[in-house]
C-alpha cells in the first residue's frame, strides 16, 4: 500500500492505493483460472442463478428485470413490496456490522 498524493489524514482507508507486483504472465494465468472457476461455478451450480458480479454475459440489467418480475408478480398477487438501496462504496470501513445484522433480521 502507497499514499494517495495529497491525502493528509492517513488512518483514513481511502488515502492509501494498493499495489501490485505481479508480472504480465501472471496477470494472465489469473485471468485464465478465474474464466475457469467462473465457468465451473456457473455449469455445477454453485452460485445463485441471479448472480452477476464478475460472470460473463450477465450485468445489472438482467438483474433489474428479475426484481421488475418479481416486483410485479407480487402485486399481482395482492402482496406489499419493499425495496432497499444502499450505496456501499466504502460502508464496510465505517458499518457496524452486528447492528446491521439485527436490523436486517428485525425486517425478515
Amino acid at each position: 500500500m502507497i499514499a494517495k498524493p495529497g491525502r493528509r489524514d492517513l488512518t483514513n482507508p481511502r488515502a492509501w492505493r494498493p499495489i501490485s507486483l505481479l508480472s504480465c504472465l501472471g496477470k494472465g494465468l489469473e485471468r485464465l483460472v478465474a474464466r475457469r472457476l467462473a465457468w465451473a461455478c456457473i455449469h455445477y451450480g454453485v452460485l445463485h442463478p441471479q448472480q452477476a458480479g464478475a460472470l460473463p454475459k450477465r450485468s445489472a440489467t438482467d438483474l433489474v428485470a428479475a426484481l421488475v418480475h418479481d416486483i410485479e408478480e407480487g402485486f399481482a398477487c395482492k402482496k406489499v413490496a419493499t425495496l432497499v438501496t444502499m450505496d456501499i462504496q466504502g460502508a464496510f470501513d465505517t458499518v457496524l456490522r452486528n447492528r446491521l445484522i439485527l436490523r436486517l433480521r428485525e425486517q425478515g
